[in-house]
C-alpha cells in the first residue's frame, strides 16, 4: 500500500487507492473532499477513503476513510471523526448519537481529545460529546449531565475527564468522572457527588446525605458507650487499629462512601459480631436489611 493518486474532476476529486496490484477509485468531492484536503487527505488522520460520498440518514452526506469519516450536513458543514472517538461514536449508533459539529480536538490541557455532536431530529437539536484521554479511553457525555459538567468547566473542573459512559445506577442516570460523579433524575436534576477520599464515610441517609462521619485506614467504629483505648495491633501486624466510640451512630447508617483502594466492613453487633456487610465500593443505600442496622465498622485499606 502507499501508491496513491489525485485526479482533479469536473465535480470534485476522484481519488486513486493503489492496493497490491488492484486500484480502487472512490469520489471524495465538494465540502468533505475541501475538508479532507484540509486534515492533509491521505497523508492526514483519516488515511486513504474507502467508499464513494453517499447519504447520511437526516439529509446528510459521507465519506469513509480507513482511520475514520467525514459527515456533512447543510445546516452543520463537514465534520471529521476519526480513531478511539470514531470507534465508540459508532458503537453509539454515528449520527444516531449526532452528526459531528467538531473536527476531532486537542483539549485546552492537551491530554486529550474531543468531539462535539448535534442531533438533529429531537427537539431542540440537543449536544453530545465525547473525550477520550490515553489513561481514560473514550466516553460519551450528553444530556443534562454534560450541562452540568460544562457549567463546572469541562475536563478542567474539579470533576476532570469522563471514565465511563451514562449508565443506569437505581433510579438514577450517572456518569463518573476522575474526580467524582454526576447522578441525574427527573424530580432532582443532575447532582455532582465528589469522589469518595482514601478512607470511608457514613452517612446518616441514603444517597449521602444528613450527617456523616469519615475514617481511614484501621479505624474501628463501635457505635456504643464506651472509652478509645487508642490504638490496638488487634491481630493486624501491618499497624495497629484505632477503636473509636461513637455511640450517636448506633442503628444510623444508611449509605456509605469508600475511598480507592479501601474496604468498609458493619456488623449488626459490636465486637464483629454476625452479620456483617463488607463492600469495596460505595453505596447509596444500604438496603433494608441494612438500614439503620449497623453497631460497628471498619476500615480497611490497601
Amino acid at each position: 500500500m502507499g501508491i496513491f493518486n489525485t485526479k482533479v474532476a469536473l465535480l470534485g476529486v476522484a481519488i486513486l487507492f493503489a492496493c497490491a496490484s488492484s486500484v480502487f477509485a472512490f469520489a471524495v468531492y465538494g465540502a468533505i473532499g475541501a475538508k479532507y484536503a484540509a486534515l492533509g487527505r491521505e497523508a492526514g488522520p483519516l488515511g486513504a477513503p474507502m467508499s464513494d460520498e453517499a447519504d447520511a440518514p437526516g439529509g446528510g452526506r459521507f465519506n469513509n476513510f480507513r482511520n475514520g469519516a467525514i459527515y456533512w450536513h447543510p445546516t452543520i458543514g463537514a465534520f471529521a471523526v476519526w480513531g478511539a472517538i470514531e470507534d465508540k461514536w459508532t458503537s453509539l449508533g454515528r449520527v444516531g448519537y449526532g452528526y459531528p459539529i467538531t473536527d476531532e480536538t486537542v483539549t485546552p490541557d492537551r491530554r486529550g481529545r474531543f468531539n462535539h455532536f448535534r442531533q438533529i431530529n429531537l427537539p431542540g437539536r440537543p449536544e453530545s460529546s465525547i473525550y477520550w484521554t490515553p489513561q481514560t479511553g473514550a466516553h460519551a457525555v450528553y444530556g443534562a449531565i454534560r450541562q452540568k459538567w460544562a457549567s463546572m468547566g469541562w475536563e478542567r473542573g474539579a470533576l476532570g475527564y469522563p471514565i465511563s459512559d451514562e449508565y443506569q445506577d437505581g433510579q438514577y442516570r450517572r456518569s463518573d468522572f476522575e474526580g467524582g460523579s454526576i447522578r441525574w433524575t427527573a424530580q432532582g436534576g443532575a447532582v455532582t457527588i465528589p469522589k469518595a477520599r482514601a478512607g470511608c464515610t457514613i452517612y446518616e441517609h441514603r444517597d449521602y446525605g444528613g450527617a456523616s462521619l469519615r475514617f481511614g485506614d484501621f479505624d474501628r467504629i463501635r457505635m456504643v458507650n464506651g472509652e478509645s483505648v487508642g490504638c490496638t495491633t488487634n491481630g493486624h501486624s501491618a499497624g495497629c487499629e484505632s477503636i473509636l466510640y461513637k455511640p450517636s451512630w448506633n442503628d444510623k447508617v444508611s449509605s456509605f462512601q469508600v475511598g480507592g483502594g479501601c474496604t468498609i466492613t458493619l456488623w449488626k453487633h459490636i465486637n464483629s459480631g454476625e452479620p456483617h456487610f463488607r463492600s469495596n465500593r460505595s453505596y447509596s443505600y444500604v438496603g433494608g436489611a441494612w438500614n439503620d442496622q449497623a453497631s460497628e465498622a471498619l476500615c480497611s485499606c490497601q
